[in-house]
């Protein structure tokens, strides 16, 4: 028996032991106390996996399903997203093809998710694994991120998560249905570090949902017009960590490995992406056939 399927069996294990603890917590239930706003961890209630039942109105609860990109409009819907977020956030200044690519995004390690909803593509999300050992976040948290690739096999960062403005404003449901996909992929990847910046706010939701911690100072962030950001950092593979009422999404059978295999972009969408990414936008170009 290999490393992974040993692992996997223990996780199942976990969550059987984890289902059998306690009451089932419904989504109103899901409060942050004193202790854990105030960034000290906290011991949560354990709770049962949910019935038939209840899987089946999170289905209809989690309408976003998330998947790798894997042809140039799964791309280009994710930069466009991306774009019209976060220029209704002012995160950014407009750009005249409608769409936020940064150099990152067209590296081979950066992996870009796809969420798709009632046959549209609506959200997004990336996920760079740390395997030539850059990370988009260095350029502002550069100690912190060299504290935690020595100390870990394989770390990630998640970024450039959206939800386009004309879908929904982002909520916890959508946050959950792409990042649970895309721990999935980081852990088949050999992900056990998961790195992220977010605004000083939502870091109590991240760690409410998937046991993210503090592991840096609020700078500004040049990449946000200058908003603080904050580092912070979780484990892949702690299942404890997670809240239990997504257990299911974040160590469960509800992403499929088929809606989370690795993607590259082609040489041919590298060229179309690279002049926005590096600046050269001009209208000129025009999306290969």
């Amino acid at each position: 028996m290999g490393k992974a399927e040993r692992l996997e069996r223990r996780q199942e294990r976990q969550i059987g032991e984890t289902s059998s603890a306690s009451q089932a917590m419904t989504p109103e239930e899901i409060q942050v106390d004193d202790e854990e706003a105030s960034g000290v961890r906290v011991d949560r209630p354990l709770v049962p996996a949910m019935t038939a039942a209840e899987t089946w109105n999170a289905s209809e609860l989690f309408q976003v399903k998330c998947f790798t990109a894997r042809s140039l409009q799964d791309y280009e819907a994710a930069f466009r997203t991306l774009h019209d977020s976060y220029v209704c956030a002012g995160l950014c200044d407009p750009t005249a093809s409608g769409m936020r690519v940064l150099p990152f995004h067209l590296w081979r390690e950066t992996q870009v998710f796809s969420g798709r909803a009632d046959q549209r593509r609506v959200a997004t999300l990336s996920l760079v694994l740390d395997e030539n050992h850059r990370l988009p976040m260095e350029e502002v948290f550069e100690d912190e991120v060299q504290r935690e690739r020595e100390t870990h096999e394989l770390t990630a960062e998640l970024s450039s998560f959206a939800v386009a403005p004309d879908f929904s404003k982002p909520r916890t449901e959508h946050l959950v249905a792409m990042t649970a996909a895309a721990v999935q992929f980081a852990r088949w990847q050999g992900v056990d570090d998961l790195l992220a910046t977010v605004h000083p706010k939502h870091v109590r939701i991240y760690r409410r949902i998937m046991g993210f911690q503090q592991i840096g100072e609020v700078a500004p962030h040049g990449g946000v017009m200058g908003r603080p950001a904050v580092p912070i950092a979780a484990p892949v593979n702690d299942i404890q960590a997670v809240h239990p009422r997504f257990l299911q999404w974040y160590f469960g059978n509800r992403i499929l490995k088929e809606q989370v295999r690795r993607s590259y972009l082609s040489e041919k969408g590298y060229r179309y992406f690279r002049p926005f990414a590096f600046g050269g936008e001009d209208g000129r170009y025009r999306r290969p056939r």
